[in-house]
């Protein structure tokens, strides 16, 4: 099958050894200009992002708003009675986890770019469509969408991962990838701000999507002009640019025609680490995200509807510590201070400590310290920001030229473990005032981060695998 892209194709200009990742200063190789179109790529993808977790997150606040009559003073405004909002909220997850391997396995040998816009289109257009479902089909209605959401949005971490392994020098992959994922921490916490705010006006909750999804259709029609898969298949890249990107990634020049290394995948250990560690991640994410407000509201007695920004408070430290993190990753690693997997294993291991001793103090704590809960909180998601530059990054390290096929395969393995959460939560917790049982929710997560530590620590690699050369053509051996 023909590789799919835009624009023209021109001939690829690839070195034959690798610069030195040292200090750009000292690179042999100029890495063109300090604004490239590495830099407006990195843009307009963190504006994807951000606009996707904007339309995905209105539900998580909206739902108040249309169930509740009291929450907005306008009677014209629909509210509904339903008894099945849990599994509205969950319809989500089930379509998101489906896609994820097909979809890293077409971005990388087919381009990235125009899946991406086509699945990320359908999920706006879904976001447009909730307040007509809710009128006319009910929370079946709201459902459905909600699942076709999930199932386009499945495309975008790996659709993004495997842009990134092409587009972004690994001296500048920490900052870079970082700065493109905190689009997610951003449009979760300005979802929750801004949805909130519209639910409670005379527009009511039906005008977030309307506002959200329609702005996220808009930003994709930048995207589509802009965008671009491969910086070989960019039409206006300098050749200073694009010899200077391709001669840091060590990208195979058939890259489309490799077959996929199956076995040499499942049977790395270095792979393994980055799965537990992104299955730890994602399982303390989900618990919090979905059982936060009940244990602070039934167990704490604590009123978070008289403070919103608290809500997005985590997301907002997320995106600091992430952005932090990233940067001192790329000088520790320009400067030849630390070797990249150690640098990998710091960050990962700083996302894991933190939310395991904090999750140990969570269940520890009695009702009458609301406060220090929320603290403990807020650190827990916050200080996951650190892996942006860990385990985020990681796929792109092990196998450049499968970077989305192995995001695909961590992030829907770390996915099913997070559908997870909300079940186990939904079994221990029957008692929404009692300790013990929150102990236990809690240490769950606890024992997942201490696991995931020790095996990071032991066996996460950032160096790029043999086996990321891939199966070559039997019909061309020599390419």
């Amino acid at each position: 099958m023909a590789h799919i892209e835009e624009g023209y194709h021109r001939k690829e200009n690839f070195p034959n050894a690798l610069t030195s990742l040292l200090n750009p200063d000292n690179q042999p190789i100029n890495n063109g200009p300090k604004f490239g179109k590495r830099h407006i790529q990195t843009a307009i993808l963190t504006l994807v992002m951000f606009m996707n977790f904007l339309t995905r997150t209105i539900l998580t606040v909206a739902i108040v708003a249309m169930t509740n009559p009291l929450a907005n003073p306008d009677k014209s405004i629909p509210t509904y009675e339903w008894n099945d909002k849990s599994l509205v909220a969950a319809a989500f997850l089930w379509g998101y986890l489906a896609p994820q391997f097909l979809a890293g396995y077409i971005s990388d040998r087919y381009g990235a770019k125009w899946f991406l816009v086509a699945t990320s289109s359908i999920s706006a257009c879904c976001g447009l469509l909730i307040p007509t479902a809710a009128a006319t089909l009910g929370s079946k209605g709201v459902m459905l969408c909600r699942l076709l959401q999930g199932l386009t949005q499945g495309f975008l971490y790996p659709c993004t991962s495997s842009l990134l392994g092409k587009w972004i020098p690994t001296s500048e992959r920490s900052r870079i990838g970082t700065l493109v994922f905190s689009g997610a921490p951003v449009g979760m916490a300005a979802s929750i701000l801004l949805t909130g705010y519209i639910s409670a006006s005379s527009y009511g909750w039906p005008y977030a999507y309307y506002i959200f999804s329609s702005a996220h259709l808009i930003s994709l029609g930048f995207y589509a002009y802009i965008g671009c898969s491969d910086p070989s298949l960019h039409s206006t890249i300098s050749e200073e640019e694009r010899n200077y990107i391709v001669a840091n990634l060590d990208l195979e020049k058939n890259r489309h025609e490799l077959g996929i290394p199956f076995k040499s995948i499942f049977t790395s250990i270095h792979f393994y680490a980055l799965m537990s560690v992104n299955v730890a991640f994602n399982y303390t994410h989900w618990t919090f995200i979905t059982e936060t407000a009940i244990y602070l509201d039934k167990f704490m007695n604590f009123d978070l509807k008289s403070n919103s920004l608290l809500t997005a408070l985590p997301y907002i430290l997320e995106v600091l510590v992430g952005l932090v993190a990233s940067f001192v990753a790329d000088f520790l690693l320009s400067r030849k201070i630390l070797r990249q997997t150690n640098i990998r294993k710091i960050m990962n291991n700083f996302g894991l400590v933190i939310p395991a001793i904090s999750l140990y103090f969570l269940g520890k704590i009695e009702a009458t310290d609301a406060k220090i809960a929320v603290l403990l909180i807020i650190l827990v998601s916050g200080s996951q920001g650190s892996g942006k530059s860990g385990h985020v990054a990681n796929s792109m390290d092990l196998a450049p030229n499968f970077s989305g096929i192995l995001m695909g395969i961590s992030n829907g393995t770390s996915n099913i473990f997070a559908a997870i959460a909300p079940v186990i939560a939904q079994f221990l917790i029957t008692d929404e005032t009692n300790q013990d049982q929150w102990r236990i929710l809690f240490y769950i997560p606890m024992c997942a981060n201490v696991v995931a530590m020790i095996v990071n620590t032991l066996f996460t690699s950032g160096e790029k695998q043999p086996w990321s050369q891939g199966i070559r053509p039997k019909s061309n051996p020599n390419k």
